[in-house]
């Protein structure tokens, strides 16, 4: 995926996220510095963060980075009172690999009330609508609040990766990750065990079934869908834009390559999967990640 221009405001049903804005560096400053010895906990540029200068700087780097793809950072503010209440940002993206970071703080006197968890609800909609396939949140193993919010959320846990070399010094992080990697299409998988199927799509997916019997389930990721059968049968192709990124995805679920990829006519690959109760599934998609 090339880089493309990134919405500068996103409006949700109680908050707004906004690109910085220069003149906000003084009142931005007066928040840090009050809430500086909570924030410094985690964060280690609040000691580097002295002046509304430093402020301002900061904000005039983050334009730089914006137009050069490698940051998509934001204040975050209540719409009905236009209250200040933290940022949320995107580093460490790849445009290439499709797949961004979320990081985010919120000042004290606002914790507690659910915003953070719909500000990275509206961000990672926003990467997704953008071609974005992964988004991942890193918390440190002892900030218990910011490591809720991926939990509340529906990411998967990954890992912890000691001694992390992350926002310039070394800690334990606990890693995240939401991916969207299949869209626009049906797919039939054909299982002898139903049951164990069920199990492991729910978690490869990221949803539960919205039809299940004893014969057949029905999963539905946005507008499409992969529908599990008890018996024998041929495997279906679900359309993916990027097919390296899907079978990245269901190799991290535990899956494997059974048969590919083969590139075909039109630019286009297949690949079938195999997933850990042996069942088929067969995946199209562009054969390699867009520069």
């Amino acid at each position: 995926m090339n880089k493309k221009p990134f919405p500068e405001l996103l409006s949700g049903k109680r908050i707004e996220l906004k690109k910085h804005s220069i003149d906000s560096a003084a009142w931005m400053f007066r928040c840090i510095d009050q809430d500086r010895k909570r924030l410094g906990r985690y964060f280690p540029w609040v000691a580097s963060t002295r002046t509304s200068t430093d402020t301002e700087n900061y904000i005039r780097s983050s334009h730089q980075a914006w137009a050069e793809g490698r940051l998509l950072d934001f204040s975050i503010f209540e719409r009905q009172s236009g209250a200040y209440l933290g940022n949320i940002g995107a580093h460490h993206i790849s445009w290439k690999n499709q797949s961004a970071e979320l990081g985010y703080w919120l000042f004290s006197e606002h914790e507690g009330k659910g915003y953070i968890s719909e500000a990275v609800q509206l961000f990672e909609n926003a990467l997704f609508d953008a071609g974005f396939v992964r988004v991942e949140i890193r918390c440190e193993t002892g900030n218990a609040r910011s490591a809720a919010v991926p939990k509340r959320l529906g990411y998967q846990f990954e890992g912890l990766v000691q001694a992390d070399a992350d926002l310039k010094f070394l800690r334990d992080n606990l890693v995240f990750s939401k991916s969207k990697v299949l869209e626009t299409n049906q797919v039939d998988v054909f299982s002898s065990d139903l049951k164990a199927s069920i199990q492991w799509y729910q978690k490869a997916l990221g949803c539960n079934p919205v039809i299940f019997t004893d014969q057949y389930a029905e999963f539905v990721v946005g507008s499409q869908s992969v529908c599990i059968h008890r018996g024998a049968g041929s495997p279906g192709y679900w359309r993916t834009d990027s097919l390296p990124d899907a079978i990245r995805h269901f190799e991290d679920m535990g899956a494997t390559v059974h048969r590919g990829p083969l590139e075909i006519p039109g630019e286009r690959a297949v690949c079938q999967i195999q997933d850990p109760v042996g069942n088929i599934l067969g995946v199209m998609g562009r054969p390699r990640i867009s520069a």
